[in-house]
């Protein structure tokens, strides 16, 4: 996915925010609050891409990404690659 350099670039946006906005002593709890469902969907990304090299249960792999719903696939795409 090459997400690493993103999220950095991300992670920088944010965390300027937080420091230009609150005290000194929320910043860090207001950027792990903003960026933590972020992070979770690049793990389970990351996941799901390791899925996608399956040698011995591709059957089963494709099963499943043929009958899910397109609309569901689209979701969790743009939720990674969308800047919120």
């Amino acid at each position: 996915m090459g997400q690493g350099g993103a999220q950095a670039i991300e992670d920088a946006y944010y965390l300027a925010n937080c420091i230009c906005n609150n005290s000194k002593d929320e910043v860090y709890r207001k950027f792990q609050a903003m960026r933590k469902q972020k992070v979770v969907k690049i793990v389970r990304s990351w996941i799901m891409g390791q899925v996608g090299h399956w040698k011995y249960l591709s059957g089963l792999r494709n099963l499943v990404l043929k009958i899910t719903p397109k609309q569901i696939l689209k979701k969790e795409w743009r939720a990674i690659y969308e800047l919120r």
